[in-house]
């Protein structure tokens, strides 16, 4: 019981409040769509075609999330303005180099051999890993 009142003290509930809106309200729905749009314009799931897909979200949409990801995560800590803008030049390039390393063979197992069904499931169990680098990067001063 004491260890579980100690961990109460130190979890940090603003943390997971701005993570989880970033999540639920901003990467979400983003995310979503855009896988959506890939699979409707590329369905088959040749090698050539998976590839093309992991490109695809590796250098369009990857940029996009990581910059929406650590901009509003900043903005729900209260950033504005130019110090939201610093938070973005700083953190942003480097929320991109791990979703490089993370992301691509991730994406190539989702595309090539899961069905849209269990996609959702996979997605979400490989997004809660990224999620801790994420916050680790954006919560880092």
């Amino acid at each position: 019981m004491e260890r579980l009142d100690q961990l109460r003290r130190e979890w940090d509930f603003d943390r997971t409040r701005v993570m989880f809106i970033c999540g639920t309200v901003v990467s979400g729905p983003l995310l979503h769509g855009w896988y959506r749009i890939l699979d409707s314009r590329f369905p088959h799931t040749t090698n050539a075609v998976v590839v093309k897909k992991v490109l695809l979200d590796q250098f369009l949409a990857a940029p996009v999330f990581c910059v929406t990801s650590i901009g509003s995560i900043a903005f729900l800590q209260g950033s504005r303005g130019n110090e939201l803008a610093s938070i973005i030049t700083k953190k942003a390039p480097v929320v991109f180099i791990a979703d490089c390393c993370f992301y691509p063979p991730v994406q190539f197992i989702s595309f090539k051999f899961l069905p849209n069904s269990m996609r959702v499931i996979f997605l979400n169990a490989a997004n809660c890993c990224f999620n801790a680098i994420l916050s680790f990067i954006a919560f880092k001063r």
